[in-house]
């Protein structure tokens, strides 16, 4: 039985300095040691800003409500949204508000989102006589 013990504390042992070494090895390599989905330091040139915004409802023609803008009745936008490495589209949306970093989207359905307007990476416009799809990636 102590054998048993003592083979099986050698066989723990070893498999660790082996994970250890391996671990060490690729600190070195040059892969990254910083988790995949960390978001890149500085401003993110992919997110949608405010030119990025006024050029989405130039191109959908929109009108003026207030503060909403309104997409016209053949037309609808949808928006692709991407947070922590987690996807989210945004579909049949007709009215658009923009409040600071804040992007206000409501649906056919009657459903309201409020998004963060750096989450925002592209944007399609649906309807009318062609489809026209913005990617808002340098």
């Amino acid at each position: 039985m102590a054998s048993y013990q003592a083979r099986r504390q050698i066989t723990r042992h070893k498999v660790r300095a082996s994970f250890q070494s391996t671990l060490s090895g690729l600190v070195g390599s040059g892969l990254p040691d910083k988790a995949l989905d960390d978001p890149p330091p500085g401003d993110n040139p992919r997110a949608m800003d405010d030119k990025h915004y006024r050029a989405l409802l130039e191109a959908a023609r929109v009108s003026q409500d207030g503060p909403w803008a309104l997409m016209t009745e053949e037309r609808t936008i949808t928006l692709h949204v991407a947070s922590g490495g987690v996807g989210l589209n945004i579909s049949k949306v007709v009215r658009l508000r923009s409040e600071g970093l804040l992007l206000h989207a409501e649906n056919a359905h009657g459903e309201v989102f409020v998004l963060s307007l750096g989450d925002v990476f592209a944007a399609s416009i649906e309807g009318g006589k062609k489809a026209v799809t913005f990617v808002t990636c340098r």
